[in-house]
């Protein structure tokens, strides 16, 4: 089955990027293909995401590519307007955390 899931990566400079996952969008699956880097490039052909708009992800994540740091989200349906948010927090750390943590 499919999983999609929307990906947020802040770089140094503070920007902050918003692809997507439209395969494999768990977190065991995009963990796996997380790398330690400091490049928004590098990162993304390793997480094979796409500039394409998903309005309803399962999960959401946010990146730092400075600081080392993901967060994983779950996902919860927008009434108001029609989308699906962020939802419950289920995962704050460091990469290498994430790695231990998503086995």
């Amino acid at each position: 089955m499919s999983t999609t899931a929307q990906i947020e990566i802040t770089v140094e400079s503070g920007k902050t990027y918003k692809f997507w996952v439209h395969s494999d969008g768990y977190p065991r699956g995009v963990i796996s293909n997380l790398i330690d880097t400091d490049e928004l490039e590098e990162l993304r052909r390793a997480l094979g995401v796409e500039d394409f708009y998903d309005p309803f992800p399962s999960y959401f994540y946010e990146i730092n590519l400075k600081q080392k740091l993901i967060k994983i989200y779950d996902s919860i349906y927008g009434y108001e307007n029609k989308t699906k948010l962020k939802g419950e927090l289920l995962f704050n750390g460091t990469f290498d955390e994430a790695k231990i943590a998503w086995k």
